[in-house]
């Protein structure tokens, strides 16, 4: 997914989010956009399940797949159907 232009290298990614509640120890999934020392999330979804080795899998896969952040709402789903 990186690209190059006139400005730089843009390179986008999945990581797994903990969530920083206290009474929370869910994990959930967010697609970020690196642009030099620039972070943005374009799409997130929080509390997907407790099992963070999981979440950590499923943005493994989407990396490596380089998923289009399109659909990313429609892997969501199939993950949670799975749970």
């Amino acid at each position: 997914m990186p690209s190059n232009n006139a400005f730089g290298r843009l390179h986008m990614r999945y990581r797994y989010l903990p969530m920083t509640d206290v009474d929370d120890d869910g994990f959930g999934i967010a697609v970020l956009e690196e642009y030099g020392d620039e972070t943005t999330v374009i799409e997130s979804f929080a509390d997907l399940t407790d099992d963070e080795m999981s979440v950590d899998r499923l943005a493994e896969m989407c990396n490596s797949l380089e998923l289009d952040p399109a659909h990313l709402c429609d892997v969501v789903e199939d993950f949670l159907a799975l749970l």
